[in-house]
């Protein structure tokens, strides 16, 4: 069985559910619906809603480490950037590369 990352209820007269950019499950409920309603739609929709998050994780492998430049990928290793003052040229060693502070 599926669970939603969040269930908003307000005064809307429908049921709504949706997959958010993480993939998490996201249901807008009218405030008096009941759990066993909501959770049986959800169950009627499941492979709808698996579906999408397949296709979510698939397209959108996202690496936050290289999104903030933490890490990097250099023909399929992981590097972790790090800058040194005493380096005079880009050096790797192990999983660091170890940068000249005077490019950065």
């Amino acid at each position: 069985m599926l669970h939603p990352k969040n269930i908003l209820r307000s005064n809307r007269r429908t049921l709504a559910i949706f997959v958010n950019s993480n993939g998490d499950l996201v249901v807008k409920a009218p405030l008096k619906l009941s759990d066993q309603k909501i959770f049986a739609f959800i169950k009627s929709k499941e492979s709808w809603i698996t579906e999408q998050q397949a296709k979510i994780t698939k397209s959108s492998y996202i690496n936050k480490n290289v999104l903030t430049y933490r890490t990097f990928f250099f023909l399929g290793t992981e590097l972790t950037p790090l800058v040194d003052q005493r380096v005079k040229q880009i050096t790797h060693y192990n999983s660091t590369l170890l940068l000249p502070s005077k490019l950065v």
